[in-house]
């Protein structure tokens, strides 16, 4: 959620359209597995294979991104970055400061 608020729109609007994507593609994909479409898919061992596959990619890119938000997304790094940019314009820091401050 403090992410939510300190990143710009572009970057909330990409997310929570991935977020929204992602979600309907489990529901799509729950649905299917309840239909029985996927028990068919997974007969042959070609596909069982390719099944594998996939699962194999799927899992090594999130675990990925995991990684990245991990290191990326710390609060040490990020309360490092606030006091860097912060430090670099101290005239801003000191106008936004002060209008938090007055307004």
């Amino acid at each position: 959620l403090y992410l939510y608020f300190t990143h710009p729109m572009f970057l909330r609007t990409a997310t929570m359209k991935t977020i929204k994507t992602m979600g309907a593609a489990y529901i799509a994909f729950e649905a299917l597995e309840y239909a029985g479409i996927l028990k068919d898919a997974r007969v042959s061992n070609d596909n069982r294979k390719l099944m594998a596959q996939t699962r194999d990619y799927v899992l090594r890119t999130v675990d990925g991104i995991r990684h990245d938000m991990r290191t990326q997304l710390h609060p040490t790094k990020i309360q490092g970055r606030l006091k860097k940019s912060m430090e670099k314009d101290k005239a801003g820091t000191t106008g936004f400061g002060t209008g938090a401050f007055l307004g």
